[in-house]
């Protein structure tokens, strides 16, 4: 839920810049849910089939939004790169 969560919260935001952060709140809940299947596979509470299901679908997601991360913050360099080079072109 925490993931989700920080998704919706950071698709509200008004830069790329802002929404990147929440994408990695939402990557370091992924981590921490991962970190909660380890545990509760290794109290014997998931069945092995059942632990690698979920943990090849949190890594699924983690993929996904790093991706998304690496996106935004390249959209937003490209943006500033080239506003800086539009303002240097209108100097001259």
């Amino acid at each position: 839920m925490s993931v989700a969560a920080n998704i919706a919260e950071g698709s509200a935001k008004r830069s790329d810049r802002e929404f990147a952060r929440f994408i990695r709140i939402a990557l370091g809940s992924a981590t921490e849910s991962e970190n909660h299947l380890i545990l509760a596979s290794d109290l014997g509470l998931l069945e092995a089939a059942e632990y690698e299901s979920l943990e090849k679908q949190t890594q699924d997601v983690q993929k996904m939004l790093t991706g998304l991360e690496k996106r935004l913050s390249g959209d937003a360099n490209t943006v500033r790169a080239t506003k800086g080079r539009a303002a240097r072109s209108m100097k001259h």
